[in-house]
């Protein structure tokens, strides 16, 4: 495959190419993790087995292979090896943890088979934070779609690859300073534009960047109460962020696939009532007695697993409903295809009603609305970003365009110095 950049990378000592990065092996499989709704920025190149994206402020270009990950080295940059082996949280050792699993449960044991690979994420928590904000009500084609605006329009253009530009997530300090909920609203965002406004802001008063960081030294509970004080952030969305970002692996995140799930193999107790805040934590509480300090890891399994089945019509969130579409009416302005909606479990607060992101075909805005009562119609017009096309990935800014093509943001070496 050739690689094609855009930009002046400089010449150095270092020789261009594929590099492994030697520790991964197949504990990493890039279709287990880069799309199943932990990142929402990663391009697919090569039906699944080459990966664009940004890593910091880097382009990286990705392929699978049968006993290691590959990534390409440009000319004039440094090795990426530390930077990708914390991002893909290689210092787990993830075969053996999944073996303690399986030997603890047979859902585990007959899951790990089908998506070897899997693993948690190590993600940037400004990212990922603002990220799981957009995953309101939403699905990942859209959530893609709305990160990949934020990118553009606040970040900072880094090159071009294949044909689409690259931008580095904006920093807190960016948003803050350039985001308006106006402009949100214009582009799509409906009610998440005042919680993602109002997150940079709070974000900024408590020191930005720094301030998140060192969520990661404090215990799960505090940082779940912490996260739950910003615009925009209910227990799920919060969970999400301290599993994929903040080094909180006994955190579970529970929407409602693994609702369901939970409900049918692990707590039938639970069937009939209400995903409350109570409930929420005893679901928690159930999966860390079970898997221990790392059970936000066998809950990212079980997620997978069903992420997987949905789409192959076997999970248990589809099944309970085949046998029902015929029958449901459905609201003005639906696509036929538009069907997949939260029927049990919904939390109080509007910003944790929340789709899984394995619904990534399915737009329910509509049906969404209706049942919070929300104050706007979310409806998309033909031109914007998140339209479903194939090029709603690649979220190109309505205003701004990139000033520096010639010249992306990358570290060199010292003999480029000059």
């Amino acid at each position: 495959m050739a690689m094609s950049f855009v930009g002046s990378f400089g010449r150095g000592q270092l020789r261009m190419g594929w590099k492994k990065l030697n520790r991964c092996g197949e504990s990493v499989r890039l279709e287990k993790v880069l799309q199943k709704g932990m990142a929402f920025r990663w391009r697919e190149i090569d039906e699944g087995r080459t990966w664009a994206g940004v890593v910091k402020d880097r382009v990286v270009i990705l392929r699978q292979e049968q006993e290691d990950v590959e990534y390409w080295l440009e000319p004039g940059l440094e090795p990426l090896e530390e930077t990708l082996a914390d991002y893909f949280n290689v210092r787990v050792k993830c075969d053996s943890l999944m073996k303690t699993f399986a030997e603890k449960d047979e859902n585990i044991a007959r899951a790990i088979p089908l998506v070897r690979g899997t693993r948690v994420l190590r993600l940037d928590p400004v990212e990922c934070l603002f990220s799981f904000i957009c995953s309101s009500n939403n699905n990942v084609k859209r959530i893609s779609s709305m990160v990949n605006f934020l990118a553009s329009q606040y970040g900072r253009y880094v090159a071009e690859f294949d044909g689409h530009h690259f931008y580095t997530f904006p920093t807190i300090g960016e948003l803050y300073g350039k985001a308006t909920e106006q402009e949100l609203r214009e582009n799509g965002f409906g009610y998440r534009a005042r919680y993602i406004v109002g997150a940079a802001r709070a974000l900024q008063e408590r020191g930005g960047e720094k301030w998140l960081l060192q969520l990661r030294s404090e215990d799960r509970n505090q940082v779940s109460e912490k996260l739950v004080e910003l615009p925009g952030i209910g227990k799920k969305v919060a969970s999400c962020i301290a599993l994929f970002s903040l080094d909180k692996y006994d955190e579970i995140p529970i929407d409602t696939h693994i609702w369901k799930m939970t409900v049918s193999k692990y707590m039938p107790s639970l069937k009939g009532k209400s995903l409350t805040n109570a409930v929420y934590d005893q679901i928690g509480d159930h999966y860390r007695t079970l898997f221990g300090d790392m059970a936000g890891w066998a809950q990212t399994v079980l997620f997978v697993t069903e992420f997987d089945d949905y789409h192959r019509g076997t999970s248990t969130s589809k099944k309970r409903k085949t046998g029902k579409r015929k029958a449901q009416k459905m609201e003005p302005g639906l696509k036929t295809e538009e069907e997949f909606i939260i029927r049990e479990a919904i939390p109080a607060k509007e910003e944790d009603v929340c789709l899984s992101p394995m619904d990534s075909s399915e737009s329910v805005e509509g049906k969404l609305e209706s049942m919070l009562h929300l104050e706007e119609n979310l409806t998309m017009s033909p031109s914007s970003l998140l339209s479903p096309s194939e090029d709603s990935l690649d979220a190109k800014p309505t205003k701004r365009q990139p000033t520096n093509r010639r010249s992306p943001r990358i570290q060199k070496t010292a003999n480029d110095a000059g």
